[in-house]
């Protein structure tokens, strides 16, 4: 956030409203958490170096963000009064990692805390919401408490023995406001914290012969015991008074890839295993029986009850969120409420014509999103591969993708099936794509620096041949761009070898070359296909003469960073620009200013894509974060 304050434009230019930002953090551990609203609950989640508030109401889904982290968010908590939100960061090694408190009702920032180093492993708020219990990470290893009211420290402690491992399970006593539980590696500890003298007061929880792992834990309302999921697959049961052990279970079938999370719910243990299983088990007796379970996508590390246990919302590592109604005990009924790409999004694209709808691509997957709602529609699965590019072809019937194994592959946008594939399309990862106009032509670039041109044969349309046509080979270095001029004779390729070059698409040789000290991430033709306009890592945007090459104009596209997207509206007067600053900037073309700044991402912007109709603007950054933007102001 440091660079974007820098930024003249920020203040100086009109706002770009975002209509709505798509994304979800799955790995942050519990993360995911309800506030009720007056109609219609709201999610609380982190996404990057922010936290956002989504109501769930159907016809409006409201979005509200919490910024002022420098860094990725590592917890969340909300109050159980429901006013106040808290987070924490993970930061660099050395440095101090910032714990913001938020009011949630209008997003001010109420006290920010640091003290501990490198990470916030845990928060939690105390019953009665008047003092805060953080917990560092691994390069920390201490527990502090802070007071909201005077917003400062009372007390900190070493959470850990000398004997035990990391620690990263924090939860707060739901009766006294001066007790909560640390636990993970070999150690569980229940805390006193004494106001008067500020001390904090642990004792040590006996297991007897018994050596776990915690990975989770949760208290009964009444605090008379508390329940720990551990990394072996079964659960710990705990009187809080003694700190003896009184049962653990199940024996026999035993959660796969441990206990990620345990909540306590009207009796009753909700149990969300490393392997996505969701149960519900009786928390009387032997801890043995499941009573029901469902099967969700990806290692469950959130879950938030709401209101009397009707409800439950869970989060997994596959960055999904689901709805899971409970009618009965003897069925669950999961839905799907949200999902997104898990790392990086590598490209953005629309179909030709077609402004309702867009594809990304990322690792592992290209997914097909619709434009007013942010619905996932189709999602093509190719596990442990990277998609570097997304290209529909002219007609829509097809959409071609390039990955990082050097295979073209074309799929079929409405099912998601493989039509055909090109393989050793290139020596190292392919990293851009096109189709020309007349769906004949596929020309492709990868990273070792080559541009190649293949001829689609159409005869036998169930199973189409591609064949290569040439082979143009002058940049160095990987190929960040293609863009095809509008009578498909020409394309302009930009490579990070620090040179654009147009090529003659009939005669397959070089027209026209520039060179920058820069490592070229973007290229656009301008309207009347004059000019081609570039940008990268020198952060500067220059226009150049494609005739002769030279450069026409030259202005700072970002105050830091690389400018990595570009692209032009169809009649040529305005472009949009986004890159390492995370912001989103509207150009005048012909003036060279900026006429309006978007501030919604929390990392690098690594593609940008303009709707057919120039209505709306569709930005992806590093984190996974899919942003909509309204150009129709």
């Amino acid at each position: 956030m440091g660079d974007n304050e820098q930024d003249p434009a920020l203040t100086t230019c009109p706002p770009l409203p975002l209509k709505r930002i798509l994304g979800y953090n799955g790995n942050v551990k519990n993360g995911l958490h309800v506030v009720e609203g007056d109609a219609y609950p709201s999610i609380v989640y982190p996404l990057g170096s922010a936290c956002i508030k989504e109501c769930l109401n159907p016809r409006d889904p409201s979005q509200d963000f919490f910024r002022g982290h420098s860094n990725p968010v590592s917890a969340v908590v909300v109050s159980p009064c429901g006013k106040f939100l808290a987070s924490g960061q993970v930061t660099h090694m050395g440095y101090k990692a910032a714990v913001h408190v938020y009011t949630i009702a209008d997003q001010s920032l109420y006290a920010t805390f640091t003290l501990h180093k490198v990470k916030i492993e845990a928060l939690c708020f105390s019953c009665d919401s008047k003092l805060l219990y953080s917990l560092g990470g691994q390069d920390d290893g201490s527990v502090v408490v802070w007071d909201l009211e005077t917003r400062q420290s009372i007390c900190g402690n070493p959470v850990a023995p000398q004997t035990a491992g990391a620690i990263t399970v924090l939860k707060a006593s739901n009766q006294d406001p001066c007790s909560f539980i640390t636990a993970g590696e070999k150690s569980i500890r229940v805390w006193r914290v004494d106001l008067k003298n500020r001390k904090l007061l642990p004792q040590e929880c006996n297991l007897g012969t018994l050596k776990r792992n915690v990975h989770s834990v949760s208290i009964d309302p009444e605090d008379q015991w508390f329940y720990c999921g551990t990394t072996t697959g079964d659960i710990l049961k705990i009187n809080f008074e003694t700190k003896l052990l009184a049962a653990h279970g199940p024996k026999k079938t035993r959660f796969s890839l441990g206990v990620e999370k345990v909540a306590f719910m009207k009796g009753k243990l909700l149990i969300g295993s490393g392997n996505g299983e969701l149960a519900i088990m009786d928390a009387q007796g032997a801890l043995e029986k499941r009573i029901t379970s469902c099967q969700l996508h990806g290692s469950i590390r959130s879950l938030s009850i709401r209101g009397n246990g009707h409800q439950i919302y869970a989060g997994t590592s596959e960055n999904n969120v689901y709805r899971i109604n409970i009618e009965n005990l003897a069925s669950l009924s999961k839905d799907l409420l949200k999902t997104c790409h898990g790392s990086a999004v590598n490209d953005i694209v629309f179909p030709p014509e077609t402004s309702s709808l867009f594809a990304t691509g990322g690792k592992g997957d290209v997914r097909i999103w619709e434009t007013e709602t942010g619905k996932e529609l189709v999602r093509i699965e190719v596990p442990n591969i990277t998609c570097n590019a997304v290209a529909f072809s002219p007609d829509g019937m097809s959409i071609v993708t390039a990955w990082n194994d050097g295979k073209l592959r074309a799929y079929l946008p409405q099912s998601g099936r493989l039509i055909y594939d090109v393989p050793h399309a290139h020596h190292l990862d392919a990293t851009a794509v096109v189709i020309t106009e007349c769906n004949r032509k596929i020309i492709s670039g990868g990273a070792e620096g080559a541009i190649r041109v293949w001829k689609i044969d159409l005869s036998n349309l169930k199973k189409p041949t591609v064949s290569l046509l040439e082979t143009m080979k002058e940049h160095k270095c990987k190929i960040t761009a293609i863009k095809l001029r509008k009578n498909m004779q020409q394309c302009a390729t930009a490579s990070e070898d620090g040179t654009c070059i147009i090529w003659d698409l009939e005669r397959y040789t070089r027209s026209q070359m520039v060179m920058a000290n820069s490592l070229f991430q973007c290229i656009v033709w301008s309207h009347d296909e004059n000019q081609i306009v570039t940008s990268g890592t020198d952060r500067k945007i220059c226009y150049w003469e494609a005739l002769d090459g030279s450069l026409i104009r030259q202005m700072d596209g970002s105050m830091s960073g690389s400018v990595n997207g570009m692209v032009i509206n169809t009649d040529g007067s305005k472009f949009v620009t986004g890159g390492d600053d995370k912001l989103v900037k509207v150009w005048d073309y012909d003036g060279g200013i900026v006429t309006a700044v978007g501030s919604g991402h929390s990392d690098q912007i690594k593609k940008i894509a303009l709707s057919p109709d120039c209505a709306s603007c569709v930005s992806v950054s590093r984190d996974g974060a899919i942003a909509i933007w309204n150009l129709n102001k």
